[in-house]
């Protein structure tokens, strides 16, 4: 079952990047460029594996929600009505990220046809930016048709996966697929985020509650090293208005989880407050306002 939620949790979180990788018509650059145009892609192309390879294991997440006893969370995805709304193509390649995070929490809990509706709009909004999504046509047709198949569905995000390894050294654009990437990583880390908000304590006291508690809150403390990856991919890219705003916020959601480990080696044993004027409801506030941002309706990306 774990290897299940490895395969399917991540795979169907990278969904919106393997669009991007089977993208149909690659763009050329001239002789003279040529060589610096395959340095900065071969660079880009490092700079987003290492952002993956840096993700913590998405294979515990859901396991460590479940064990902490926080459950399914009514209305905290991305609304559907949302998706036509989605212009420009910064605010559809972020949230094509979101929509497939969402997805996988859906499916996670059990419910298909919901599943199904959110892996319908992933393509809605990949068409939305003019991208192919014809060479996983195939895959796409399994994935709906099975979507309650552990064993299928194990399968099929290992083929996503595979075909990803392969599109992605013949990729000529990254600027959509890290956006993709940075939409999926902040709707992760804003489910464990309101996973935290909704815990049924609002401080830790006994050893057993810091013992369910504390895999939570080390959700944020693994995925420093993704983030800073990140935001090195996302320095790396066009820039716009948007894309300028949410560097600097995950800047300073960098700084909260330093001030964030600090509290917790301070407190070390002793009680942990989940107050909103705590270390730990500050970052939880600070990534969900980075989640109003990316998903909001109104400030799009030009």
């Amino acid at each position: 079952m774990k290897k299940y939620f490895l395969s399917c949790f991540y795979g169907v979180c990278l969904l919106s990047l393997l669009i991007f990788y089977a993208c149909g018509d690659k763009k050329t650059s001239s002789s003279g460029e040529g060589a610096e145009f395959d340095e900065a892609k071969r660079d880009m192309i490092n700079r987003v594996d290492k952002v993956i390879h840096d993700l913590p294991p998405p294979s515990e997440i859901p396991f460590i929600l479940k064990a902490t006893g926080v459950e399914y969370i009514h209305g905290i995805v991305n609304p559907l009505s949302n998706v036509n709304a989605y212009s420009s193509d910064t605010d559809a390649a972020l949230n094509l990220g979101v929509l497939a995070c969402d997805m996988s929490y859906l499916s996670f809990h059990g419910k298909a046809q919901n599943a199904l509706d959110y892996f319908e709009a992933t393509y809605e909004l990949a068409d939305k930016v003019g991208l192919n999504t014809a060479l996983f046509k195939d895959l796409a047709e399994r994935f709906r048709e099975n979507i309650t198949d552990v064993d299928t569905i194990t399968v099929v995000t290992n083929e996503f996966l595979a075909r990803a390894e392969r599109f992605l050294e013949d990729l000529d654009e990254l600027n959509a697929a890290s956006l993709a990437l940075a939409g999926s990583f902040i709707e992760g880390l804003y489910i464990t985020a309101k996973s935290i908000e909704n815990y049924p304590q609002k401080e830790i006291v006994t050893e057993s509650d810091r013992i369910l508690f504390l895999p939570l809150i080390n959700i944020f403390l693994e995925e420093r090293v993704a983030l800073l990856d990140l935001l090195a991919m996302l320095k790396s890219i066009e820039r716009n208005e948007k894309v300028t705003r949410l560097i600097d916020d995950l800047g300073i959601l960098r700084l909260k989880y330093d001030e964030l480990s600090m509290y917790l080696d301070d407190v070390d044993g002793g009680r942990i407050s989940l107050s909103g004027e705590s270390p730990i409801g500050q970052v939880v506030e600070e990534i969900s306002r980075i989640r109003r941002e990316t998903v909001s309706i109104g400030k799009q990306g030009v």
